[in-house]
């Protein structure tokens, strides 16, 4: 059955097409992958940072109207009633 020079020829440029396709689609789908994570990363780490910054802001403010605040040896019942 393989003994034809043609059915070789092209069993073996099938071999060398998949293989090139494969490496191809392989580096394609790693270089994409790595840029969308880093992207999702980038992404995380500026919302971490915007919510401690708002979260510090809101602190702050807090502090400011209400000096027991953060006070250790208050309850946080006795500061919501005051």
């Amino acid at each position: 059955m393989f003994s034809s020079v043609r059915v070789r020829l092209t069993l073996w440029y099938v071999l060398v097409f998949e293989v090139l396709l494969t490496g191809f689609s392989l580096s394609i789908y790693f270089v994409l992958s790595n840029d969308v994570y880093a992207r999702l990363d980038r992404s995380l780490s500026k919302a971490a940072r915007m919510t401690a910054t708002l979260f510090q802001a809101e602190t702050a403010e807090q502090r400011r109207h209400n000096p027991r605040f953060c006070q250790g040896d208050r309850r946080r019942e006795d500061l919501i009633l005051s």
